[in-house]
């Protein structure tokens, strides 16, 4: 098949997050999320303003341009689907596990792998 170049391509991937729970166990909670894939140029230019003005997280930064949105599996506290607004995004990227979870998804989904983490 043909590749056609598109500057800008969305694509949707689980995002699974790994949770501590009090008992020492991990749970695996997943949703789905929706991101666009950047040009470098693009991630560049993000990250670069990201530091200029003070935030000391690149990948942050990127993410909060990358993602887009997500499916009606991603709940609130009430237990209903939690609608997509930037203010919720920011606060979903403060938690280091929510973090790494979708990082982890959009380095995947670049790369058209379903996950990139191993299981030893």
């Amino acid at each position: 098949m043909a590749f056609t170049f598109k500057a800008r391509r969305p694509f949707s991937a689980p995002v699974t997050v790994h949770v501590p729970q009090a008992d020492g166990t991990m749970a695996e909670l997943s949703f789905t999320g929706h991101f666009m894939i950047l040009s470098e140029s693009e991630r560049q230019s993000i990250g670069d303003a990201a530091v200029a003005t003070g935030q000391e997280n690149r990948a942050k930064a990127v993410l909060m341009q990358a993602v887009t949105g997500w499916g009606v599996d991603l709940l609130g506290e009430d237990g209903a689907p939690l609608p997509f607004s930037r203010e919720t995004l920011a606060a979903l990227l403060d938690d280091v596990a929510i973090f790494i979870a979708v990082n982890t998804a959009y380095g995947a989904g670049i790369l058209g792998q379903k996950d990139l983490t191993r299981k030893n």
